[in-house]
């Protein structure tokens, strides 16, 4: 986008996904969803392990939630301000 003359992040939004090791530091810095890895890795394993004792098939058709983070940077405008 700066390339092509597009302001960020008056003109143009950008925004990140798993808040990757060095979106800190893009120009600009890049907002992004950060997600508990642990937490995610944690449930999916519990979920299986569920799913291997039981035998339910049902049981892979329910959601898990794991809370994501909006890491606001300013390669957008803040919403919480």
């Amino acid at each position: 986008a700066s390339d092509m003359g597009i302001n960020v992040p008056a003109e143009l939004g950008v925004i990140g996904f798993d808040n990757i090791p060095g979106s800190g530091f893009f120009l600009p810095p890049l907002t992004t969803i950060e997600q508990d890895q642990i937490s995610l890795g944690k449930a999916a394993v519990s979920w299986l392990d569920e799913i291997i004792e039981k035998g339910d098939s049902q049981i892979a058709e329910r959601r898990r939630w794991v809370q994501p983070r909006l890491v606001e940077r300013s390669s957008t405008i803040s919403i919480s301000k």
